[in-house]
C-alpha cells in the first residue's frame, strides 16, 4: 500500500514538472519573439508600411464579386420554363441580340453564375393529395435526411416560391437585376397565358366569395330558426352544433384561401415575380482582406528567410573544419 502511494506521488511529481517545463519553455519562446522583434523592429515596421500600402493598391484594382438574392414567384405553370431559362442566362448574357434586348453588355460579361433553387414548402406539396397528413407526416420524417427528395425536379411546380441567386463581377451594377429579369419574362406563350392566368384568379376569388355568402346564408337561416324555436321546450340540438361548428371552419379556410389569391393576384404582374427588394452587395472573404494579409505574408516570409539563414550558419558551423 505504501509502495503504490509513493508511485502515485512519483507520477504526479513528473507531471507537475513536465507541465513547468512547458510552461518555463513557453516563457522562452515569449523572450526569444521579443528579442527578435526588438532586434528587427525597423525591417517589420517597414514591411508592415509596404504591406498595407501594396494591400491597398491590390484590392482597390481586384474587386471582389458581387451577389444577390431574389425571391420569386412564377405565375401561370413557368415553373420548369424558368428553371430552364435560368440555366442559359450566363450564354444569353453574351448574345449580341440579347444585349439590344435585355441590357447585357456581351462585350463584358459580368454574370458569373445564376442559382436557382425552389424554397421547399410541405404545405403547399400536400396540398393536392387526399389523405394529406400520412403524406405530410412521411415527408416531416424524411426531410432531414432525404432533401434531394424534395427539391427533385418533379416538385418545382408545386412549390410557390424559389430563391434566385446571382453572382457577378464586382464592377456589376444594380441594373443586372432588370436585365435578369426582363429575360426571363420574355416568353410569348406565357405573355398569352397572362390573362388568361389572371381572369381565372378572378374567377376562382368570385367562386370563393359566393360561398361565403352561401355560408353566411345558413348561418342566419339557422340563428333565425334558432330564435323562432326558443322557448321553456327548447331542448339543445348537438347535431346542429356540430354543423354550425364545421361551417364556421370552412368558412376560415375559404377566406384564407381568398386572401391568397387576392395576393397572387397582385404579383400577376409578370411570369417571374419578385417577393423582396434584392440588392446587389460585395461578397467579401478573408482573401479579399488585402490589406492585412499582405503585410502578415511578408512579416512570415521575412521570419522564414531569417530563420534559414541562421540555420544555414549554425550548419556550417557545427561542420569538421578540413
Amino acid at each position: 500500500m505504501e509502495q503504490q502511494r509513493n508511485n502515485d506521488e512519483i507520477d504526479l511529481s513528473f507531471i507537475f514538472t513536465k507541465i513547468g517545463d512547458l510552461w518555463r519553455s513557453f516563457l522562452v519562446w515569449i523572450y526569444n519573439c521579443i528579442q527578435f522583434a526588438l532586434k528587427n523592429w525597423i525591417a517589420l515596421l517597414l514591411l508592415v508600411i509596404v504591406g498595407i500600402g501594396l494591400g491597398y493598391l491590390w484590392q482597390e484594382n481586384s474587386l471582389p464579386n458581387k451577389k444577390t438574392t431574389l425571391i420569386i414567384q412564377t405565375n401561370f405553370g413557368s415553373t420548369h420554363y424558368v428553371y430552364n431559362a435560368a440555366e442559359k442566362i450566363k450564354k444569353t448574357e453574351r448574345d449580341p441580340y440579347a444585349a439590344d434586348k435585355y441590357g447585357f453588355d456581351n462585350d463584358n460579361p459580368i454574370i458569373e453564375e445564376v442559382t436557382l433553387t425552389p424554397i421547399i414548402d410541405l404545405i403547399s406539396l400536400t396540398a393536392d393529395i387526399r389523405d394529406p397528413d400520412r403524406i405530410f407526416e412521411e415527408l416531416i420524417a424524411r426531410a432531414d435526411f432525404e432533401d434531394e427528395i424534395l427539391l427533385s425536379e418533379i416538385f418545382f411546380e408545386k412549390y410557390k416560391y424559389h430563391r434566385l441567386e446571382i453572382i457577378t463581377k464586382g464592377t456589376a451594377k444594380s441594373d443586372v437585376i432588370d436585365s435578369v429579369l426582363a429575360y426571363l419574362n420574355d416568353s410569348e406563350v406565357y405573355s398569352v397565358a397572362k390573362p388568361i392566368g389572371i381572369e381565372e384568379t378572378k374567377a376562382q376569388i368570385l367562386s370563393l366569395e359566393k360561398s361565403v355568402e352561401g355560408i353566411d346564408a345558413v348561418f342566419f337561416s339557422f340563428k333565425k330558426d334558432e330564435t323562432d324555436d326558443l322557448g321553456p321546450q327548447y331542448v339543445f340540438n348537438n347535431t346542429q352544433s356540430t354543423n354550425f361548428h364545421l361551417l364556421l371552419n370552412e368558412k376560415a379556410v375559404i377566406l384564407k384561401q381568398i386572401e391568397a389569391l387576392k395576393l397572387d393576384l397582385l404579383r400577376m404582374d409578370d411570369t417571374v415575380s419578385v417577393i423582396n427588394n434584392p440588392k446587389l452587395y460585395f461578397d467579401r472573404t478573408i482573401l479579399d482582406q488585402k490589406t492585412t494579409l499582405v503585410p502578415l505574408l511578408f512579416i512570415v516570409v521575412f521570419i522564414l528567410i531569417k530563420f534559414t539563414v541562421r540555420f544555414y550558419k549554425k550548419m556550417q558551423a557545427n561542420q569538421p573544419k578540413q
